[in-house]
């Protein structure tokens, strides 16, 4: 019987951290898309925006090698955005949101934040904000720019990254935050229920311990919310009140830790799914996007020429 059970016991520990590494696995395994697919993207997204790329260049962050598509503005107005997507986005993305900020005179960029080619774990933003930091140091040094006359638009994760940086670099002139997360261990618990329902909570402290031990950090130091506590940086964070992916509460509480001088909260109302917003009513979106910046950055490109137009 002693035997027996003894045999039980361990059969258990060992199901139990299998499945924890499993789930694990799922959380923090890199897939890097097919490169194939960056055309596909583009295509899809080039009648949004047919402004070419001016440059695809390869930058180096550490280890990593990052791939960006930069867009020189001719106007060149002395401002600056860079185009953050969110898991599972490419670069591409920019021709969707470029738009809004091309029309102000500035410079374009965005990046994959993942590397290719590279063993990496997802860490939802704790390294990815480096890449983001290094990215942000070579974007100014190829534009000729200060870091004050460069914005941050970026969405889910790396919206949650582009916020866990601001303590790293507090002097860009803004951060528009499109559907974050809260906290990784928020957006954990959320998505494992949601996805295998209550009874994986059992195995939530195990899955945490293999993703901690796996890749390298804390998942307590994951945080959002805790990041942008002590920070002046102007920031709006936009959520879709119908967004089943990332519950809107999350930029809720990130919105009650910030700086309520220098940050705004917008709840859009016209049923999007996660990171839809812009999609589906442009002309809303961006003027959530216009008003923001006549507030809290007035000098940020020729305002002017979009006020003339609207």
């Amino acid at each position: 019987m002693r035997r027996f059970l003894l045999f039980f016991i361990t059969l258990v520990i060992v199901l139990y951290l299998g499945l924890s590494w499993f789930f694990a696995s799922i959380v923090i395994d890199y897939r890097p898309q097919e490169e194939a697919r960056d055309a596909e993207w583009a295509a899809i997204y080039a009648p949004e925006w047919d402004v070419p790329v001016s440059e695809t260049v390869e930058i180096i962050s550490g280890n990593n090698i990052l791939i960006a598509d930069v867009y020189d503005n001719p106007v060149d107005n002395d401002c600056a955005v860079m185009i953050v997507h969110g898991l599972g986005g490419e670069r591409a993305l920019v021709r969707q949101y470029g738009t809004l900020f091309w029309e102000l005179g500035c410079d374009v960029m965005s990046y994959d934040f993942a590397p290719r080619n590279n063993d990496v774990f997802l860490t939802y933003g704790y390294t990815e904000k480096d890449d983001l930091e290094n990215v942000l140091t070579w974007f100014g040094e190829y534009t000729e720019l200060p870091t004050s006359s460069i914005g941050i638009w970026a969405e889910s994760y790396g919206a949650a990254t582009a916020l866990q940086m601001l303590p790293q670099q507090s002097d860009v002139a803004w951060v528009i935050a499109d559907s974050s997360y809260a906290s990784m261990s928020s957006i954990l618990n959320e998505q494992a229920i949601a996805q295998f329902g209550e009874g994986i909570r059992v195995m939530l402290p195990g899955a945490f311990f293999m993703i901690e031990q796996r890749a390298d950090f804390t998942i307590d130091d994951v945080s959002p919310v805790d990041a942008i506590s002590d920070v002046t940086v102007p920031i709006l964070l936009i959520h879709s009140q119908s967004d089943e992916l990332i519950n809107p509460a999350n930029s809720q509480a990130i919105y009650d830790a910030a700086n309520p001088v220098t940050t705004r909260l917008v709840f859009t109302d016209w049923g999007s799914a996660h990171t839809q917003s812009y999609y589906d009513d442009k002309a809303a979106y961006s003027a959530i996007i216009y008003e923001f910046l006549r507030e809290f950055a007035p000098a940020f490109g020729n305002q002017s020429s979009i006020e003339q137009g609207s």
